[in-house]
């Protein structure tokens, strides 16, 4: 059961990550927004501008259809500039773009001039200092029209208010030289300091790292850019904080194929002065020399016939490459306009990815960083295979289709694939560990300085390469049946896009772009649907799309007040101003896949529609199509049976009056089983389509008193989640998908709020607390829907089995404005739940005592909060519909057919695996069993024909993989089904996680070793993966989805899991931090979790108190100094003089020793890693003096009289006091008796 913790240790993490936030930050100008709409002219359009702002109002993306346009004041003058108009366009509605304008001018930078129109691209200086990475592209007609306009700028100043421009930084620019050769030295332990030498004049800029996704604010940097002198040329930029030297950013200006390179010492790495051959030369006879010429030939051919452009540069620029260098790489070296091709790389694929490189480089100067860069080399590997694919060069047969370099010459090696001459596949990027889709676990998402692989360019590529493949050869791919376009259209779609993208664009930019880039084609309707298909399959859709389009589509069977049956077709639709129309399509069988596949039954602006053609019996699927005027079109789905009674949605809202009576005590000790049931929603190779509440049966066991699986027991334990009130975690459940309405989630959202969903939801959202429209909003499942506080009592705790994953809410107690304590369950008992969620898609909720004021309780499909037909249709249909359900009315057994459920099944080759299905079914007949599955073989599955069927297999070696066994059942006209996971693993060998490493990026530390490190540093994780089998097999035993997860004074942060860095302002003093690696390989092996060195953050020290507070010159006294940050002491001196010894007792107190000093009160300073402290005349010195004897007192002892004694012979003087007593009570006696 080891196996099965391990496993949790794989699955979590936390849905949500650290953010910069600000209550000050700049807003949009609505009345400036409003100006720029104002320009907009769409006379004789059928469809609307696009306009896309960001989340605080400002315009990202502005485009205008075919036949829209933006006017300027250039529109009807003969002769104008156009750059000036541009200039003056956008400086007039600069409010709308920035919030920043009495500080910031605008810059023309460059002007391509095409046929019929021109781009324009504009950058941004503040304070006369230019903004790194900013860009505004406008594209504009030879009349004076503006179509597009795209902008990423500085558009708040926040970090940059406080700082004098017109004084010297605090680093000047050769500090800042040295720091940025530092950091290249650091990352390349085979360069010198000679190597590395200067290219470019160093210059200031203002960098704003949110405009790349990167945490911080923006700040003064110095841009340097750096040349390396080593076997190959390297050219970096370096970004160095211009007040702290800290480097903030670091990207390569070459861009190389393949990112390991091995090189070669028998050639030359100097240009020859020779010309191997020329235009108009004949061929050479040299296979390397007369590749290049005619594959940059095609590649330069492909651009000119499909984009009309002239070289790289659009100007004829003479293409120079040098081929044969004794390297295994080639790359575009845009210092000196050279390609540079390794020995064996003269593939044509190969050769135009170089040359589209400078073509990125020439008309969008997109920053080789994060997503930017990510999309650069996508670009370049799409037209490298448009390229390959069209110059009837090579081979280019289906099994190398979409293949990246699978012409390199057989052992060619590169990172991630040794021996494996293909580099990368488009068509399945996960092959060579790439991202098919922007939420996949292997895109990479850090803020990670290091110049590996500069944010993840060569990996994250995978997800616009997916898109490429999609949109040119059609595929199904996450739900998404994608129509294929062919390679010219899809190149021209995509050199559209480009002309549009900012230096800095995102992935949401490009599809914004190419949005804009089917509008200006002329693309119809129908093809703008297939091109949001496909931005939908690879997750790049703007995440307001969701927010902003049509939403809450659902169909509802009703019979009509003659008994006639109707289906009602309800929908919330956009903001008026949001969409051109809906157009509803029906259709039996199946759900349309366009307007034009069914039958088209509405089309216009409305939110409901009553299909009254329709007959009993027969299911109807209708598909939502919705033009969108900011944001891709969008298409909805639902389907109902005609005749039938629209079922319940298995959802109870609990609340009370009287905040003294219990809620809920209806379910108080009670189950609730939810068991899936009928037919199929969606094929065994697709998951589109959400099923309807009719997949679900539901019974109530009442009297359950405890939950069914305990929180440890022999075969395994439980993990318990830090969830903090209305906090959210995420579950990745690796090797199972959890089926939901039809649909199968690989990761699941726990919130705090009592709620499992399956799609991120925001901890702002309204979303995340408890009401019915926020049940209904997004699939989740609703299981004490309530304001909770888990954080402040009870436990949050999980558990993996083989057949479910658990979740058990322990005496949580509702959030501290919950109201008074439930009568029943006593004094904040807190409320104890536990949800079984099984892989085969059974859920089944067990209550023991709750105390919610609340709460909603149930399965929502995320189609919005249903529609009571009767008050929309009052005139027409005299009922209403209970929908809503009770469920301690709900039966005690199912009587519908279903399965029991199945656990994961898991084998090694030439295993035998045997195992039953069960079905649960009522009445005298049997149901009929059979099974399917995605391979080409029968399975081997036989109906037993007692409600149960067998499956036996012997899996060979060639086996290994997942597979999912689809088991189908029918009794007359009910159905069910279950989909069971089969792993056939392979031997198991582990891999490693060695070598792990902190930096706190500064110089000249010991990332492997335990150590001090100054609060408000980064903390960056770095380690070794390992597996000895990784080069012989890469694709299954090369580094996966490995888990790193930080701790932070040994507990666990769930926000940073799977991040490599901690960000500075996260480093606290006093804290412990260090990480864990769970190593896993692309086939999913799990290796043993390493720990990493130990890092003890210290802040400021603070000085409170001394005591004793005086001392003698002398020293040598122990004195107490009392504060706090005492970590890491470097010195104590008082007065300025070291103390000759301290020991320390504790972060707040130390003993030291004083040291000897002149008499006088000093001051006490203490210097630490985290800084230094110092209290202000807090010791006195004191001189001892030696006191001169007094003469001896006397004191008289009769007053009268000199009568004394002194004080050094009182015993003499006592003696004498005392016979003189007795002589006088002697003659006083003596008197009495003579008398």
């Amino acid at each position: 059961m080891r196996r099965y913790f391990m496993f949790f240790l794989l699955m979590f993490a936390v849905g949500f990550c650290f953010t910069a936030f600000s209550q000050n930050l700049k807003e949009a100008d609505p009345q400036s927004v409003a100006k720029i709409l104002s320009t907009y002219q769409g006379a004789g359009t059928t469809e609307m501008p696009i306009v896309h702002k960001n989340t605080r109002g400002f315009i990202r993306f502005l485009s205008a259809p075919k036949g829209g346009y933006f006017a300027t004041p250039a529109i009807g003058q003969k002769s104008f500039d156009i750059s000036s108009a541009v200039k003056e366009y956008i400086e007039q509605n600069i409010r709308a773009f920035s919030g920043i304008d009495d500080k910031t001018t605008l810059e023309i930078k460059s002007i391509q001039e095409k046929e019929d129109y021109s781009i324009v691209r504009i950058t941004q200086n503040y304070m006369s200092l230019p903004v790194f990475g900013s860009g505004i592209v406008v594209k504009i007609t030879r009349d004076g029209k503006i179509v597009a306009i795209s902008c990423d700028v500085l558009r708040d100043d926040t970090g940059l208010t406080n700082i004098d421009f017109s004084q010297p930084f605090p680093v000047d620019k050769t500090k800042a030289e040295e720091q940025a050769v530092r950091f290249i030295l650091d990352n390349n332990n085979d360069l010198q300091n000679q190597d590395i030498k200067g290219v470019e004049e160093t210059y200031l800029a203002v960098y704003d790292p949110g405009m790349l996704k990167q945490s911080g604010a923006p700040c003064v940097v110095y841009v340097v850019t750096l040349t390396t002198d080593g076997e190959e040329k390297k050219v970096y930029r370096l970004l160095v904080n211009a007040i702290t030297g800290e480097i903030r950013l670091n990207y390569p200006l070459h861009s190389a194929v393949i990112e390991r390179e091995i090189y070669d010492a028998n050639g030359s790495y100097n240009i020859p002065t020779t010309i191997a051959r020329k235009e108009g030369d004949k061929e050479t006879g040299i296979a390397d020399v007369d590749n290049v010429f005619n594959y940059l030939g095609d590649a330069y051919n492909f651009f000119a016939v499909n984009h009309d452009r002239d070289s790289y540069d659009d100007k004829g620029a003479t293409l120079r490459a040098v081929v044969r260098v004794p390297i295994q790489n080639a790359y575009w070296d845009p210092t000196r306009k050279i390609f540079w091709i390794g020995t064996g790389f003269c593939v044509d694929d190969v050769v135009a990815h170089e040359y589209t490189h400078s073509v990125v480089e020439n008309v969008a100067d997109l920053i080789y960083f994060g997503e930017p860069g990510a999309i650069t080399e996508s670009m370049c590997d799409m037209w490298g295979e448009f390229v390959d694919l069209t110059n009837e060069k090579g081979v280019d047969t289906d099994a190398v289709r979409w293949l990246i370099g699978e012409e390199l010459p057989s052992g060619v090696t590169w990172e991630g694939n040794q021996g494996v001459t293909a580099i990368r596949s488009m068509k399945d990027p996960t092959i060579y560990n790439q991202p098919d889709r922007y939420n996949s676990p292997l895109f990479i998402k850090t803020t990670s300085l290091s110049l590996e692989d500069y944010g993840g360019v060569h990996t994250n590529s995978g997800v616009g390469n997916k898109l490429a493949y999609l949109l040119t050869d059609g595929d199904t791919f996450n739900g998404e049946q994608v129509r294929g376009f062919g390679i010219v259209r899809t190149a021209k779609l995509f050199y559209g896009a480009l002309e549009l993208l900012p230096p800095v664009a995102d992935y949401t930019m490009l599809s914004l772009a190419l949005n804009a880039s089917a509008l200006s084609q002329g693309l119809s309707i129908e093809d703008r649907f297939n091109i949001s298909r496909a931005l939908s399959a690879v997750e790049i859709l703007p995440e307001e799309s969701d927010e902003m389009s049509a939403r809450d589509f659902r169909a509802t069977a009703l019979l009509m007040d003659d008994d006639t049956p109707a289906i009602l077709l309800s929908w919330t639709p956009p903001p008026a101003d949001a969409y051109s129309q809906v157009t509803l399509v029906k259709k039996a069988g199946s759900y349309p896949t366009s307007t034009v596949d069914g039958d088209k039954i509405f089309e216009g602006k409305d939110s409901y529609f009553l299909d009254v053609n329709v007959s009993s019996g027969i299911e109807y699927f209708y598909s939502l199509f919705v033009d969108m005027v900011e944001l891709p079109p969008v298409e909805l789905y639902d389907s109902a049976v005609a005749g039938s009674y629209a079922p319940q949605v298995l959802t109870q809202e609990f609340k009370s009056l009287d905040p003294r009576e219990p809620v809920a005590k209806e379910i108080f000790y009670s189950q609730i089983y939810f068991i899936p049931t009928g037919a199929p929603v969606n094929p065994l190779d697709g998951n589109k389509y959400l099923g309807g509440y009719y997949n679900y049966d539901a019974i109530f066991i009442p009297k359950v008193f405890s939950f069914p699986v305990e929180r440890q027991d022999a075969t395994g334990s439980s993990y318990t989640i830090p969830l903090s009130t209305n906090g959210l975690v995420s579950f990745n459940l690796t090797d199972v998908q959890f089926p939901f309405f039809g649909k199968k989630y690989g990761t699941i959202y726990l919130g705090a709020n009592g709620y499992i969903s399956f799609v991120p939801v925001a901890l702002e959202s309204t979303k995340n607390f408890p009401s019915l429209s926020s049940h209904f909003a997004i699939p989740r499942i609703s299981f004490l829907f309530s304001d909770l506080a888990p954080d402040s009592a009870g436990e949050v705790w999980t558990r993996r089995l083989p057949d479910r994953f658990v979740i058990t809410f322990e005496n949580v107690p509702k959030d501290a404005a919950g109201g008074i304590p439930n009568s029943l369950s006593g004094a904040n008992p807190g409320s104890s739940v536990q949800v079984e969620l099984f892989f085969s898609g059974h859920i089944r909720i067990t209550y023991l005592q709750l105390d919610p004021n609340s709460c909603i309780v149930g399965l929502s499909d995320g189609r919005g909060v249903p529609v009571d037909p009767g008050q929309l249709l009052s005139t027409t249909i005299p009922y209403s519909l209970q929908r809503y359900t009770n469920f301690a009315q709900l039966p005690f057994a199912s009587t519908r057919l279903s399965f029991d459920p199945s656990p994961l099944y898991t084998v090694l080759p030439n295993q035998n695996i045997s195992f039953e299905v069960k079905t649960r079914f009522t009445g005298g007949s049997v149901p009929q069993l059979y099974a399917t599955w995605l391979r080409d073989d029968v399975p081997p599955f036989a109906d037993l024909k007692n409600g149960k069927g067998k499956f036996s297999w012997l899996p060979k070696q060639e086996d290994t993989g997942s597979y999912s066994l689809r088991v189908l059942a029918r009794l007359g006209d009910q159905y069910a089904y279950q989909d069971i996971p089969i792993i056939v693993n392979s031997i198991i060998v582990k891999p490693q996680a060695l070598n792990l490493r902190i930096s706190s990026q500064s110089p000249a530390e010991d990332t492997s070793a335990s150590r001090v490190v100054s609060a408000g540093r980064p903390l960056v994780a770095s380690y070794d993966y390992v597996h000895p089998l990784m080069v012989q097999n890469p694709t299954q035993y090369a580094e996966g989805l490995s888990i790193l997860y930080w701790f932070r004074n040994h507990e666990m942060i769930p926000s940073l899991t799977n991040y490599l860095t901690v960000p500075p302002n996260v480093t606290k003093g006093g804290d412990i931090w260090y990480f864990r690696v769970i190593p896993i390989s692309l086939g999913n092996i799990v290796g043993e979790e390493s720990v990493s060195p130990i890092i003890y953050v210290v802040g400021q020290p603070q000085i409170t108190s001394i005591y004793p507070n005086r001392g003698k010159i002398t020293g040598g006294e122990p004195v107490r100094i009392r504060g706090n940050g005492f970590v890491g002491i470097i010195s104590i001196k008082f007065g300025g003089i070291p103390v000759p010894s301290f020991r320390l007792i504790s972060e707040t107190e130390i003993e030291v020793i004083t040291p000897q000093s002149l008499p006088g009160t000093v001051d006490v300073y203490i210097q630490t890693a985290g800084g230094a402290s110092s209290l202000s005349q807090a010791f006195e010195f004191y001189e001892e003096t030696t006191p001169e004897p007094e003469p001896p007192k006397r004191r008289f002892i009769i007053s009268c009289g000199r009568i004394s004694y002194d004080e050094s012979n009182m015993f003499g003087d006592v003696l004498f006091v005392s016979l003189l007593l007795i002589g006088f009570y002697y003659k006083k006696s003596k008197k009495s008796s003579v008398k």
